[in-house]
């Protein structure tokens, strides 16, 4: 072999020698982030699918743990809105839930709630802050402080957080509104509402709910729940802010579940929330009366027909 011909096959085998070494280092790169993304990536908390951050065409949010589908089925319905009779004078509790508590919702709501999914809350919010424009024209331009629903101290203690406090500081960060946890305090540990009847809701709930007075005074107050369904917390809770010194109350929801659902409701420019709402109202109390045939309301304090 003359030396011409050894030089070319040493050129040669070092070129292979360099080009697979590349290939075989593209590869193992590939393969190592594609690793990477079965072990780290979220996956959609509904359908197993991967979580892309893409952001909705109609509300442009996106989501940390739905895919862009899931994502889109849980904002395609309206935000809700209805009014709960406190049994205070003057006190109709306004409240606004950014979805019905059915399907996909639930099970959000669990995993928030029992499977310490905490990253949820902040796609739950997005629900909270579509709904704000329904109450936030009853706050009479007082200073705002938003209140997370709390909850009792043993109950603390075995979940480790409070998910309402997660959600209402996810949502004031987006409103831009202070939150307030200490305002409200829960001093008498609940049965679980789960099974119980309307008014048996109402009465488990009376006393169970202490107010910080110097935090509130003079303040419009958001209360902030995951999901609302008798209003019997909503309004245990709204009474003991308004004795507290609270100039106005309302509320935000995740999700809404009820004997009957709220209509829907979108408010022209100018128009007042009471008198828009007053007769959608009256429809909701008459389809509750008739819903409810096993309760006398008129001798139920806590409803105003």
């Amino acid at each position: 072999m003359s030396d011409g011909d050894a030089s070319c096959q040493a050129a040669e085998s070092d070129w292979w020698s360099r080009s697979g070494a590349g290939v075989v280092a593209m590869l193992l790169n590939r393969l190592g982030s594609l690793a990477a993304e079965m072990l780290f990536l979220e996956r959609c908390r509904l359908c197993r699918g991967d979580v892309r951050l893409l952001q909705c065409t109609q509300t442009g949010c996106s989501s940390k743990t739905l895919c862009f589908r899931c994502w889109q089925g849980i904002l395609k319905e309206r935000p809700l809105i209805d009014w709960c009779a406190t049994g205070c004078p003057g006190l109709d509790l306004p409240v606004a839930s950014g979805t019905s508590y059915q399907g996909g919702m639930k099970k959000l709501i669990y995993h928030l709630k029992y499977d310490h999914d905490r990253l949820i809350a902040d796609d739950l919010a997005h629900l909270l802050v579509l709904s704000w424009t329904l109450v936030s024209h009853q706050l009479n331009g007082c200073p705002i402080v938003m209140v997370p629903v709390p909850l009792h101290q043993s109950r603390m203690t075995s979940r480790g957080y409070n998910q309402a406090e997660l959600l209402a500081r996810s949502a004031a960060r987006q409103i831009a509104v202070k939150v307030d946890a200490a305002a409200l305090t829960r001093v008498k540990p609940t049965a679980a509402q789960y099974g119980l009847g309307r008014c048996q809701r109402f009465a488990n709930l009376q006393g169970a709910f202490s107010c910080d007075s110097k935090r509130v005074n003079g303040a419009a107050v958001v209360l902030v729940d995951d999901v609302y369904t008798s209003g019997a917390t909503l309004c245990e809770a709204a009474r003991t802010l308004v004795s507290g010194g609270a100039s106005c109350v309302v509320a935000l929801t995740v999700a809404r579940s009820s004997l009957v659902r709220p209509a829907r409701l979108e408010l022209p420019a100018g128009q007042s929330l009471e008198e828009e709402y007053r007769p959608a109202r009256k429809s909701f109390m008459t389809t509750l009366q008739a819903s409810t045939r096993n309760i006398d309301l008129k001798q139920d304090r806590f409803f105003s027909p």
